[in-house]
């Protein structure tokens, strides 16, 4: 039998149950003093950024001033809600720590939104004055003013994560009330400012690529094909030239460069919905439309659609993408068919630029191969790159003076622009008669110091030949007029100078149109300050017509300034008028550089968007009036203010033989 008895344990394998019970009293302690310091810490955060955006900041304009507090009060009450929540237990500390991240950098970049723009704006200009960026870099930086505007756009902060969104007010004329449209973040603002976007040189890169290209035109023209149109239907030539455009057009960049910069087909940039789609949903092709670029969604990265490749099925409709994915790049609120039509807006945009580019080094080609002398001219044999882009710059420019030589009215305007008007120096030029009764080419050119000179003037003289080598002296490369004239003159042969009447275009300098001074009744103002003061209130019916007489002065006056120098017609139009609409209406045309008037009408809305038409008008020479609508809100008042009807009555002289047709401008149903 085994018996079991009780073995004492010795000292040291005892358990001191008294330490054991003072460790776990101290670990529970520390666990309570943490959560205490983290409340503390939670709550002084809370705090600070409370009191931070009590504290708003304030500057001398009063609607700021509101939109600021309007922003900074939404902001505390949903912090303050999320803080109840946490208290509470309703909410993990993890989620609050994010939320609150979301509200201190949110509120930061809000409230540096002005110290941002002010940084960046210099180099913009600079980049854009040196043309070294492209449209898009101005373009974005303008819809970044767009939504500091604080009379159309409203702050807006996520209730759950904190985060803030400016929001565009849109004007619904079925309720007559407004509406939040296209929203952007806070990062995505700071990338309106911030991305830096290349311009492409194609005149440098078809430099380089002719030199092998050329090769292929040498086999074709063996006897084989006689003319250039038949040798461009070769297929290894052909070959040849797609493969040098899909290197450059690798980077999608390069495309909308050339689409917006190299192509003067009336291509612009714009990162918003509104400036792409109209009313019935329909896609203007000649916007290229920058999107968020899906690889970096959180920081709100552009990028131009045309980058993303997305493809469409026979149905036309987007595969391969996830519908996050596509929310991320379009936004939520954008159908299904409206995403496939801007899809295939960009891929339409992807072919005209790849036409350009071929067109584009054909030409170049066509200029270091020799064609049969019988169906071509012929340039200087061994032509280095340089040489071959001077003799074109001189035969481009010997046959734009010979525009003004032998053309009319319009030929000669024409002529005019294309040598003078890419020259942003250059403030004035024209045909005048000089003292001695002759007609002569003036041009005046603003030197650095700011100093408007006026150059030599060039008589035009009986013969081109007389004209020509003055001018063509003063303004291209003397080397190559002789090799050029014997074509222009055969190409003009028995005719005589032509009897076009005197013209004068002034070209504006005119990069900032906001911070120009110019004296108004007396008192200097800049533009912006003069545009801020457009009066839209509702008038007395005794007195129809009053603000919009007062605003088209205004807008006349900054127009025909010394310091920006065009001449235009802007005058209040009566609402007897417009009899569709409540309110008057201020029309603007300009002679040679509007084809057609429009009316912009005296609402507060399109007032606002007075300073951004302004701006395009001075920065272009030739501009489309339907080009201008499309700046300005698009609702019924605009309709109202720009039927054909209403354009003929007020502007007969101008518009008569397009008064027929029942929408010139394609903006009506």
């Amino acid at each position: 039998m085994t018996a079991y008895k009780y073995v004492a344990r010795d000292a040291e394998s005892r358990v001191n149950w008294g330490d054991i019970s003072k460790t776990w009293s101290d670990a529970i302690l520390k666990v309570e003093t943490d959560r205490e310091a983290k409340r503390q810490t939670i709550k002084t955060e809370t705090d600070e950024l409370a009191n931070k955006l009590i504290e708003a900041p304030r500057g001398q304009h009063q609607g700021a001033n509101e939109w600021t507090a309007g922003y900074a009060d939404m902001q505390r009450e949903a912090l303050l809600d999320r803080y109840r929540q946490l208290t509470s237990g309703n909410l993990a500390v993890r989620d609050w720590n994010s939320a609150l991240a979301n509200a201190t950098q949110s509120t930061e970049q809000m409230f540096n939104l002005s110290k941002v723009y002010q940084e960046e704006y210099a180099s913009i200009m600079e980049r854009d004055q040196n043309m070294e960026s492209q449209e898009a870099e101005l373009a974005l930086a303008a819809e970044f003013e767009g939504f500091t505007n604080f009379t159309d756009t409203v702050p807006l902060v996520d209730p759950v994560t904190l985060s803030a969104k400016i929001g565009r007010q849109v004007y619904d004329p079925e309720t007559g009330t407004y509406r939040v449209g296209e929203t952007i973040t806070m990062n995505g603002m700071y990338n309106l400012l911030k991305g830096r976007y290349n311009r492409f040189d194609i005149q440098a890169a078809a430099a380089e690529d002719v030199k092998t290209l050329g090769k292929y035109t040498t086999v074709v023209m063996d006897g084989k094909v006689k003319t250039r149109e038949n040798w461009q239907d070769d297929p290894l030539y052909n070959k040849e030239l797609e493969a040098k455009i899909d290197v450059h057009f690798s980077n999608p960049q390069n495309i909308t460069s050339v689409l917006t910069n190299g192509m003067d087909s009336g291509y612009s940039t714009t990162g918003l919905l509104d400036n792409v789609l109209d009313r019935k949903g329909n896609v203007d092709d000649k916007k290229v439309f920058w999107v968020t670029n899906p690889a970096q969604a959180s920081a709100g990265a552009k990028t131009p659609l045309i980058s993303l490749d997305i493809e469409l099925d026979k149905n036309g409709n987007i595969v391969g993408r996830s519908d996050a994915e596509l929310d991320d790049i379009f936004g939520e609120n954008v159908t299904d068919a409206q995403r496939s039509a801007l899809v295939r807006a960009a891929n339409k945009q992807r072919e005209a630029a790849t036409d350009f580019m071929k067109t584009y080094y054909t030409a170049e080609v066509d200029l270091i191969e020799t064609p049969r002398q019988e169906f071509a001219e012929t340039p200087p044999a061994k032509l280095s790159a340089t040489e071959r882009s001077k003799y074109a710059e001189t035969k481009s420019g010997l046959e734009s003076l010979a525009k003004v030589f032998y053309g009319d009215k319009k030929l000669r305007q024409e002529g005019l622009d294309e040598v003078f008007g890419q020259d942003e120096t250059i403030t004035s030029y024209g045909v005048r008669e000089g003292a001695n009764g002759q007609q002569e080419i003036f041009v005046q050119q603003m030197r650095d110091d700011g100093t408007v000179v006026e150059r030599t003037p060039i008589p035009l003289g009986k013969q081109f030949t007389q004209f020509a080598k003055p001018a063509g002296t003063q303004f291209f490369d003397a080397a190559y007029i002789d090799d050029v004239l014997p074509g222009i003159l055969k190409k003009y042969e028995g005719k005589q100078r032509g009897s076009g009447d005197y013209t004068t275009t002034r070209q504006p300098i005119v990069t900032d149109l906001g911070s120009v001074e110019i004296t108004y009744r007396n008192e200097k103002q800049t533009v912006r300050d003069l545009l801020s003061g457009l009066d839209a209130d509702q008038r007395l019916e005794v007195d129809p017509g009053v603000e919009a007489a007062e605003n088209a002065d205004k807008i006349r006056s900054i127009l025909g300034s010394q310091e920006i120098g065009i001449d235009a017609t802007v005058t209040g139009v009566s609402e007897n008028q417009i009899p569709e609409s409540t309110f008057s209406g201020i029309q603007i045309y300009i002679p040679n550089r509007m084809d057609k008037p429009i009316v912009v009408p005296n609402r507060k809305r399109h007032l606002n968007a007075l300073p951004a038409l302004l701006q395009e008008i001075t920065s272009n020479q030739r501009i489309k009036a339907e080009d201008l609508l499309k700046i300005l809100p698009q609702d019924d008042d605009l309709t109202a203010h720009n039927t054909p009807g209403v354009i003929s009555s007020i502007f007969t002289e101008e518009v008569t033989e397009e008064a027929v047709n029942d929408d010139p401008l394609g903006l009506f149903p």
